[in-house]
């Protein structure tokens, strides 16, 4: 589960932020990563790894260029969130055509359509780990009714013989 989202511009200011509970991210890894990726502009990089102490986040963030806005998504190291590109890339849709004003610096009303999508994309990526139906067992298969004797050869039946 993500711990914290935030939107805010290239020139700094936090337009929405999004935590999970009210405790707050350990060692500001937010700021981390702008000093270490953003402000360096290192293009190539969507994920960031960052450790404070015995805490560890993974940052996964996109762009909007023409807007000049960041989407950043901040979990535990620990967890393989596949579904967090996928929830940035909806946000970032659905923020800037919807939501965002140049002039306008907090989007309160953006909580319930980003809580909406990540429940959303939570139960998707939950039905895809979910188990598959269990194989069947070898004698409600098919081939269970030929098995072999123990000379090696298939059994015939009444289908065989007619």
């Amino acid at each position: 589960m993500l711990d914290a989202v935030q939107i805010f511009t290239k020139g700094g200011f936090i337009l929405f932020s999004w935590s999970l509970g009210l405790a707050a991210l350990k060692g500001n890894p937010v700021d981390a990563l702008i000093r270490t990726c953003l402000l360096e502009e290192r293009g190539g990089q969507t994920e960031f790894a960052f450790t404070s102490g015995s805490t560890a986040y993974t940052l996964k963030w996109t762009f909007h260029n023409e807007l000049g806005l960041v989407f950043v998504a901040v979990y535990q190291r620990i967890l393989a969130l596949t579904y967090v590109d996928a929830l940035l890339e909806g946000a970032k849709d659905a923020f800037s055509a919807r939501y965002y004003k140049p002039k306008q610096m907090q989007y309160p009303e953006f909580e319930d359509e980003f809580q909406r999508m990540m429940r959303t994309a939570e139960a998707s990526a939950q039905a895809q780990r979910a188990p598959k139906a269990a194989p069947k067992a070898f004698d409600a298969a098919k081939k269970a009714a030929k098995r072999n004797d123990a000379s090696g050869k298939a059994q015939s039946t009444a289908d065989d013989d007619a």
